[in-house]
């Protein structure tokens, strides 16, 4: 099949471009030819198209900001990808959520070839979801546009990858019928070999073998909170404890180190490439990934949890989604109620108990090795293309 992937993020920046472009390259081994748009990772005049590990690369000409290019809303980006959705014909366009730099183009391609269009349903958008997390003017201008057009496109698109349970329910309370759903959760790579092994890790990043090491990677902020209560009790509990972060600087955890005198227990790498991440999880003893019960953690799922089924570390977070259910059920974690005394106590227990710990990295690494690879979860998603275009 020829098939389109539309992401309105930029190229290698958000979790959009990763979850999307682990499946295209998959999607390529299977036989498949997949051109993959995204919006400009710089500001260029002229369109870019180069080849990443057999997927097509498409960047659209545009000048505007990063922050207008990433959020899917810049006019030149989504003129550039309506010409290239009505002049080139695929058998599948699957957008990645419904920004209009991808519904718009998804739509064209549907009207112009008839192709089938499958909308990808990672995060809810609308007031119940991302759009109550903003402030006011944002939340009932462009929150609620997302909310509603999020609604519209996830009804006519004729299938459907949520890419967790709550998400799926929601689709189906708005009428989509289960032959047009197919749950498409956060997978895992294991392409490059062995789990990360932990003292080559550690020597890389100068961290020494003795330390206990808790690592958090993410880019929301929606569980900041947590993290640093978490990180200020796992302090005092252990003060020979390391919490290493990936990602945005978390100003927020510097303060907290400051006042309570604990810059010893912290490092910020900053942004690590997407491919690095499972490596860098080789050097922790645990991932710390708070996720509290609130909507807009109920209508996603953290890529980051993947890498560190990859990386076969245990997981400690809070009993919330799909995420809690995995953990809880699989015995790849250990959940814990939404306080930081609980998450530092969830974390100490396995950092003391290694038989535990490690027990619990080898079931995470087999879920990453079958059913949760993202080699399985394309083949998977391959056959619900077929299904899409004989509706």
């Amino acid at each position: 099949m020829r098939v389109l992937i539309l992401v309105h993020h930029v190229a290698a920046a958000g979790g959009s471009f990763e979850r999307s472009f682990a499946l295209a390259r998959h999607l390529v081994r299977l036989g498949h030819a997949v051109t993959l748009s995204v919006s400009p990772s710089r500001p260029s005049a002229t369109p870019r198209v180069h080849q990443a590990q057999g997927v097509r690369l498409v960047e659209m000409p545009d000048g505007a900001p990063f922050r207008l290019r990433n959020m899917g809303l810049s006019p030149l980006d989504i003129f550039g990808r309506m010409v290239l959705a009505t002049r080139e014909r695929f058998d599948i366009v699957h957008g990645f959520d419904q920004r209009l730099s991808v519904s718009l183009p998804a739509l064209a391609q549907r009207k112009r070839f008839g192709s089938a269009y499958v909308s990808d349903w990672a995060d809810l958008w609308g007031g119940q979801g991302i759009a109550g997390e903003r402030r006011w003017p944002a939340r009932v201008t462009l929150g609620a546009f997302d909310g509603a057009w999020e609604k519209r496109v996830c009804q006519s698109a004729d299938g459907l990858t949520p890419i967790c349970t709550y998400l799926a329910e929601r689709a189906w309370a708005m009428g989509v019928t289960q032959e047009r759903l197919h749950l498409l959760p956060v997978g895992a790579e294991c392409d490059d070999g062995p789990p990360p092994e932990k003292q080559a890790s550690r020597r890389a990043l100068g961290i020494p073998l003795q330390l206990p090491v808790v690592v958090h990677i993410g880019l929301g902020t929606y569980d900041l909170a947590l993290l640093e209560q978490s990180f200020i009790a796992l302090a005092r509990l252990n003060p020979r404890a390391l919490l290493v972060t990936s990602g945005p600087r978390i100003s927020q955890l510097d303060r907290a180190a400051h006042r309570h005198g604990l810059e010893a227990n912290l490092r910020q790498l900053g942004w690590v490439p997407h491919e690095q991440l499972s490596a860098l999880l080789g050097a922790a003893d645990v991932m710390l990934l708070p996720y509290t019960r609130r909507p807009v953690n109920l209508g996603r799922s953290p890529n980051s949890a993947g890498h560190a089924l990859a990386a076969a570390r245990p997981i400690v977070t809070n009993n919330t989604g799909d995420l809690g259910t995995l953990v809880r059920e699989e015995g790849i974690g250990l959940t814990a109620e939404e306080t930081g005394a609980a998450m530092a106590q969830a974390l100490q227990q396995l950092i003391d108990d290694v038989p535990q710990a490690e027990a619990m990295g080898r079931r995470a690494r087999a879920l990453a090795e079958t059913r949760l690879a993202w080699s399985h979860l394309a083949g998977e998603l391959a056959d619900f293309y077929r299904r899409c275009t004989s509706l």
